[in-house]
């Protein structure tokens, strides 16, 4: 049999008719009628239950793992609209799916971190391929989660972790981890690959700096306090309109930072992208998504059109040569909700999407998600990213 794959998509406003088109769009073109594993990616404009639930229901109960998103990508279509729901199904006797989710990133992301390591190493295997991982996208401390994780699953250095952080169209309250029928709010949910298979992975960011540098004087683990021994609030008042110091979602969307990176990384870029999540204002600091200790250097950055559209053809060149004439089963697609509407003209988003999927294969299943921030290995090492694209993809 080898594996079947199929995708399916609907923007239809009734969650359970949106459903059951994606569901039934995706059965389809696998030509199969009960997948071994579903994956689901949903804008959060639906009713989250019921379009679960649907969605379970059609395809037959089968381990199923996902998160919502700022939108969803599939072959021809990039979607961030508030009604956009993907559905993959797969079905595969070279490939098995072993899955889970954990709630508590709230609470203790560390134990969390801890309980999904110790998950991932009892059902580990030595054929596993690569694991996919999605979290809370609001309460989500990536290096703190991927600390507990490894303490207990140290082979989470040689296996790729690939995923991203559930987002809420900017609302910034609350998204969603679904694992079968459990959707989560503050949770992991994950999938590890195992079997016969092998795994590309491509990374790059659109971002360059503006001006000089800066060195961070005060902080608490993700939480930055003071930049230059001024109030971080302070520091970044000159980059941000009057609206955006008001309304911090609007910041979130356009302000990020560069952390420089180590020069084992060069070949990556010269920076790791941080956005900018919350503000504290009795507090006068501002979080980010990962780890940040004293003494670090950053950069404001900001996203560049042009260095996003090299940065896709140079994704392209790269899977293409590590796919080295082979044809994947199927595509996983990361694109940061910052490098969507926000920052692209529909058409320019449309045409950049097309080339890429073009490049490596238009009549490959392809399914993706506009998230908070994304997660890919550099040089052996799990890496949280912000405002970056990366496609993994299964042959």
């Amino acid at each position: 049999m080898g594996t079947r794959s199929g995708v399916g998509i609907s923007h239809h406003r009734n969650p359970k008719k949106a459903g059951q088109e994606a569901s039934e769009q995706a059965l389809q073109q696998a030509g199969i009628d009960s997948p071994d594993f579903v994956l689901v990616f949903s804008s959060v404009g639906y009713h989250q239950k019921l379009l679960l639930s649907t969605v379970r229901n059609l395809t037959q109960k089968a381990p199923l793992i996902g998160c919502s998103g700022e939108g969803v990508v599939v072959q021809g279509e990039a979607d961030e609209s508030n009604f956009s729901v993907a559905v993959m199904v797969l079905q595969s006797d070279e490939i098995r799916f072993e899955h889970g989710g954990r709630a508590g990133l709230t609470q203790d992301v560390l134990e969390t971190g801890h309980e999904v390591g110790k998950a991932l190493a009892d059902k580990y295997t030595e054929d596993a391929i690569a694991t996919l991982l999605f979290a809370d996208g609001i309460s989500c401390n990536f290096d703190k989660l991927m600390l507990g994780l490894e303490s207990q699953f140290p082979q989470a250095t040689e296996i790729p972790i690939v995923g991203g952080l559930a987002a809420d169209n900017y609302s910034m309250k609350t998204t969603y981890q679904y694992i079968d029928d459990t959707i989560l709010t503050d949770g992991v949910v994950w999938a590890t690959l195992a079997g016969k298979a092998k795994f590309t992975l491509a990374i790059n960011h659109g971002c360059v700096p503006l001006g000089s540098k800066y060195t961070v004087t005060k902080a608490q683990h993700n939480e930055i306090f003071e930049l230059d021994h001024r109030p971080v609030l302070e520091v970044l008042k000159p980059y941000l309109l009057d609206k955006e110091m008001e309304n911090w979602e609007l910041a979130f969307i356009n302000l990020c930072l560069g952390i420089k990176t180590s020069t084992i990384l060069q070949d990556y870029d010269d920076f790791l992208v941080r956005g900018i999540v919350s503000r504290d204002i009795a507090a006068g600091s501002v979080k980010i998504p990962s780890e940040i200790a004293e003494g670090t250097e950053i950069w404001i950055v900001r996203r560049d059109e042009e260095k996003i559209a090299a940065g896709l053809n140079k994704i392209a060149q790269e899977t293409h040569d590590q796919l080295g004439g082979n044809i994947p089963k199927f595509i996983f697609h990361l694109e940061c909700a910052g490098r969507g509407d926000v920052v692209l003209r529909s058409d320019r988003k449309r045409a950049l999407m097309n080339k890429l999927q073009a490049s490596i294969g238009s009549d490959i299943p392809w399914i993706g998600v506009y998230p908070y921030g994304e997660i890919g290995p550099l040089q052996g090492r799990n890496c949280f990213h912000n405002y970056t694209s990366i496609i993994t993809s299964v042959y």
